[in-house]
């Protein structure tokens, strides 16, 4: 069932990581966060990542993570592109590794190209819609995973997870 007060309610379908995980999560987390940034202020080129927007079979609630590299922001799943890797396979890939989640790449829909909080940072953002009740087992890169209703998210959302929740929330206008 979602979780409708967005009180950061664990959902007991969503394992999640013990206490003293969590803290090494949060302080190495930030540490990779610090050099992730100092990364993007680099001169190089960079490569799009994928997200993915998970919503329930009634559109009315999306499905977010708290990961590494940045423990403080609910964020939506995904990743890297691999080598020769459509949008949708990466997608695909990255949900199965990060929450054990298999979802076929035709069955992911592309949104559109999304900025993040920085210049560089561009995501693919990829839509899909799975029953609620399946067990989401995160992997030790995410730190939890948990279902917000789409009109009541939390309030430290990543600038992306918020550009592409309101992208939603428009769309079904």
């Amino acid at each position: 069932m979602p979780n409708k007060a967005n009180k950061h309610t664990p959902n007991p379908l969503v394992t999640s990581h013990s206490k003293f995980y969590l803290l090494v999560a949060s302080v190495g987390g930030r540490v990779i966060g610090w050099l992730f940034d100092i990364y993007t202020l680099l001169p190089l080129p960079t490569h799009p990542r994928t997200r993915v927007a998970i919503t329930n079979s009634a559109d009315t609630h999306i499905l977010l993570v708290r990961n590494l590299p940045y423990p403080s922001k609910w964020t939506l799943p995904g990743g890297g592109y691999k080598k020769h890797e459509t949008a949708e396979q990466c997608a695909a890939r990255e949900l199965h590794e990060e929450l054990h989640l298999t979802v076929a790449p035709n069955r992911l829909h592309l949104l559109g190209r999304f900025s993040g909080s920085k210049p560089k940072r561009q995501f693919d953002c990829l839509m899909v819609a799975i029953n609620s009740q399946q067990t989401i087992k995160p992997n030790s890169e995410v730190i939890e995973a948990n279902w917000f209703a789409l009109n009541t998210l939390p309030a430290n959302i990543s600038p992306t997870a918020s550009k592409v929740t309101d992208f939603i929330r428009r769309a079904q206008v």
